[in-house]
């Protein structure tokens, strides 16, 4: 049974002059709803986020230990009520794994309360207060509680109530046969949890969040932001330049891709079998948390039959990288902090004979937006089109980044490594390999539980900005929900309605117009509107993003709207900008505010259009 979302607010934030705030627990409350939600059916897939100083392999190994106590106490009989559904089975649950800036980790409830929260400083400071009553928690308290309830700190009457609540609407009959009161029940969600002694302070977590799902959020468009006009005017090439699409995959062998000598596209493979595309290389992080789980199977990244017909040195590449992985896993075993070395040729795509495009068709579209080039001349484009098909910068390299499985499913942790990869890449290198970032992926922002533009993917991509790289992402396309009203024809528009990572101030956040008649139709519907939810203005620009032509997987075209359509065409201005100007290479603060200031305005409300519309030819020669 779950509880309905508005009365969990009210339990968490109080009334009246009794209110708390999102910062006055670690655990934040859109983890509190999704518990509410799920109940006692399965557990929840979080975020675990270090204090500083620490980091998160320190944060699994008390965690892990924890839990392996927790599971003792149980299986012996003792205090430690688990509340879970028996038809749940434990090889269900992911592996407890960690990036660079947090721990991933499914939990059930009685563990996050139980293993979890007491590694934190909140639960060690102000659950038991200075000053106030350390008692052990046991089936007397609740009559103190109710005698003398400011011998207690209010954040430990607060955590009873809620865990109380959430009994009694979980709980199986039999538990509420002798009408036992929330304060009650919280005690027995509680009971034999260890009350730390004063001044004893391993603080470890900071805060619990959830590990959020992530959504997928050129013909005629080109010329409305003036590409096709800035590449004939100054005859640039964007060649040298590489660009990340953190999407669900670009399929490297689609013919959009394909490398080009004097004008005309090479074969499909060289001699030893690998693509001849403009897409360096591919990466899954799909796969990343089995990769990533020290008590998980060995890696298999090869095997003699499979691979009977390659060559000597692509075999021994990958027995390499299965050994690194090996010594990886070692580390993170130890709670070490991850090292990219061993862990990046197993996310690498090999481009070889067994290569698959991806199944879903969203990166490729927007990659083909960016940097596409096919021209009826190639040949194998379907009859019905009648014209090449130009992305923004037609020679652009680019780095294939799925964070998307074949389900279409993602979550927030995916996007984080994929970031944290660009920057390793780049850190190992003389010059950087990648310039720039485009994200077309939202993910809502939840306003009770995060300060605006301070959630983990928003954070992660502040990092990579400071390194030097241009991020580009979608507004998200949550202007328009349709709910108000239906029945009288009324719409329902949504101000305040940015998603992640578009919240992040030094990003480049990018809402929807028309493909071809900007002016007349302003901007799009479905683009999300600003303010932030801090009152900063976003979105920054627009640039088209309805009845957008692109490429698909298998040799396709295909049209799509969003602002995930309107993001690549500003990349593409981004790198169109550093391709004149390559001194604007590794300065993203600089490049944004040439874009914002050289923009068209719409003559539309600031929240809707941000400084306008694109305009990569004013770009260039403004500087």
């Amino acid at each position: 049974m779950s509880t309905d979302p508005q009365e969990v607010l009210r339990l968490l934030f109080g009334e009246g002059g009794t209110r708390r705030f999102t910062q006055d627990s670690p655990i934040l409350p859109e983890v509190w709803l999704k518990f509410f939600e799920t109940g006692a059916e399965r557990p929840v897939d979080l975020l675990l986020n270090p204090c500083r100083g620490r980091s998160p392999g320190e944060l699994r190994t008390a965690l892990q230990e924890a839990l392996r106590q927790h599971d003792t106490e149980a299986a012996s009989g003792s205090p430690g009520w688990r509340f879970r559904s028996q038809t749940w089975q434990p090889d269900q649950r992911k592996p407890m794994v960690y990036n660079e800036s947090h721990l991933a980790a499914e939990l059930w409830l009685d563990e996050l309360i139980r293993c979890a929260l007491p590694l934190t400083k909140w639960w060690q400071e102000y659950v038991w207060r200075e000053g106030k009553k350390r008692p052990a928690i046991g089936p007397d308290l609740a009559e103190e509680i109710r005698a003398t309830p400011r011998n207690l700190s209010e954040d430990f009457l607060w955590l009873v109530k809620v865990l109380g609540h959430f009994v009694r609407e979980n709980a199986p009959p039999e538990w509420l046969t002798d009408s036992p009161s929330d304060t009650q029940l919280g005690l027995s969600f509680l009971e034999g949890v260890p009350v730390p002694p004063p001044g004893q302070h391993p603080h470890l977590l900071w805060s619990v969040s959830l590990n959020r799902p992530t959504s997928i959020a050129v013909r005629q468009s080109c010329p409305a932001v003036k590409a096709d006009a800035a590449v004939r005017l100054f005859q640039m090439s964007c060649k040298e330049l590489c660009w990340g699409i953190v999407d669900s995959g670009v399929d490297a062998a689609h013919p959009a891709f394909r490398q080009r000598e004097k004008g005309k596209p090479k074969e499909e493979r060289d001699q030893q079998g690998g693509l001849q595309s403009r897409v360096h290389r591919t990466y899954d992080f799909s796969r990343l948390r089995s990769l990533l789980d020290p008590e998980g199977g060995p890696v298999e990244l090869w095997d003699e039959e499979t691979h009977t017909d390659f060559s000597r040195e692509a075999r021994q590449s990958l027995k390499n990288a299965q050994v690194k992985m090996a010594e990886a896993r070692e580390r993170l075993r130890h709670g070490r902090m991850l090292e990219w070395d061993g862990l990046e040729p197993c996310l690498r795509v090999p481009h070889d004979r067994l290569y698959k495009p991806p199944k879903d068709e969203h990166g490729t579209h927007v990659a083909g937006i960016l940097g596409g080039d096919w021209k009826k001349a190639d040949g194998a484009m379907p009859e019905d089109e009648k014209q090449d098909l130009a992305g923004m910068c037609p020679d652009i390299g680019i780095y294939d980044l799925r964070v998307f499985d074949e389900k279409g499913e993602g979550t927030e942790f995916e996007v984080l490594a994929a970031l944290q990869l660009v920057r390793y890449l780049n850190a190992h290198t003389d010059r950087p390999v990648v310039q720039g970032v485009n994200i077309s992926l939202s993910i809502p922002h939840e306003v009770s539980s995060y300060a605006c533009g301070r959630t983990p993917v928003c954070e992660e991509c502040a990092r990579l900005v400071g390194n030097g790289v241009v991020v580009v992402v979608a507004a998200g396309n949550q202007g328009y929900t349709g709910k108000l009203g239906a029945s009288l024809g009324i719409a329902a528009y949504q101000d305040i309605s940015i998603t992640d990572p578009g919240n992040a101030e030094d990003v480049i956040t990018v809402g929807a117009t028309h493909r071809h008649m900007p002016h007349t139709y302003g901007v799009s519907y479905f683009s999300s509107r600003g303010p932030t939810g801090d009152g900063r203005s976003k979105p920054d620009l627009v640039a088209p993003g309805e009845k957008i032509k692109s490429v698909v997987p298998g040799c396709g075209v295909k049209s799509m709207d969003g602002t995930s359509m309107a993001a690549p065409h500003v990349s593409g201005a981004a790198a169109l900008l550093m391709a004149r100007h390559t001194e604007l290479i590794g300065q993203p603060a600089r490049v944004k505010e040439i874009l914002c200031r050289t923009a068209t305005d719409l003559g539309r409300d600031r929240y809707f259009q941000g400084s306008g519309m694109v305009d990569i030819l004013r770009a260039i020669q403004s500087v």
